[in-house]
């Protein structure tokens, strides 16, 4: 009988210390994953840094002084790496004056230009505005883990002139002077104006732009780019 107990316990001991290495095994496996992020964060801040200290900076069809740009670094899509949003006061309407650029394979990926942007991270969007003349646009987005934008929700105005698309919504401004909605997409379908705007009030519920520009110098890059 005694033998038989000590089987038993040797047994149990055996089967516990092998769950313990099983578990010994996964954390080794996912201990490693923050490690790696915080890593390519620091390349990635570094590859930033390195691309905003150049003494001039390439803007669609102009080149400005590197110095009159602003920026602001932050995680947008919540990978652990920080992406990078530049601001150039100087470019033209036509050229967009935000850039937003991640870090992707070992490099700085310029994700696209915008005219009026706005990050609300907490929200997980950022939406791009344009006014021209009696038209406007505005786009909501999100930055995917894999770098890739995808458009959430988007419209546009037209006003006086009825535009050649099909019509979603007609108001009437000031001297029934009269607003055309169209192009209403959610997710990259068409949808009606009610549809599109309820998603888009959903987004912007509680949501707060979280970017803080900082001038574009050597003691705010070691500062900020980290």
């Amino acid at each position: 009988m005694k033998t038989l107990a000590s089987t038993a316990r040797w047994g149990r001991l055996l089967i516990a210390a092998g769950i313990a290495l099983l578990l010994a095994a996964a954390f080794a496996v996912a201990l490693p994953e923050p490690a790696h992020a915080a890593s390519a964060n620091s390349k990635a801040c570094k590859a930033y840094s390195k691309m905003l200290a150049k003494k001039n900076f390439k803007w669609v069809g102009s080149t400005t002084r590197s110095s009159s740009l602003k920026f602001a670094c932050q995680d947008i899509n919540k990978d652990g790496v920080k992406d990078l949003i530049v601001y150039n006061p100087n470019a033209y309407d036509y050229e967009g004056f935000y850039r937003i650029y991640t870090y992707k394979k070992g490099k700085v990926k310029r994700v696209g230009t915008y005219y009026d942007l706005r990050v609300c991270r907490n929200k997980n969007f950022f939406s791009n505005y344009r006014a021209h003349m009696d038209n406007e646009e505005c786009t909501y987005y999100r930055l995917t883990k894999s770098g890739k934008v995808k458009k959430l929700a988007a419209y546009k105005t037209q006003m006086m002139e009825k535009p050649s698309a099909k019509v979603a919504k007609v108001k009437r401004i000031g001297n029934d002077i009269p607003l055309y909605y169209y192009g209403c997409k959610v997710n990259g379908k068409s949808v009606s104006y009610d549809k599109c705007m309820k998603t888009i009030k959903s987004l912007k519920k509680g949501s707060k732009d979280t970017l803080k520009y900082r001038a574009n110098t050597a003691k705010n890059r070691a500062k900020y780019l980290k």
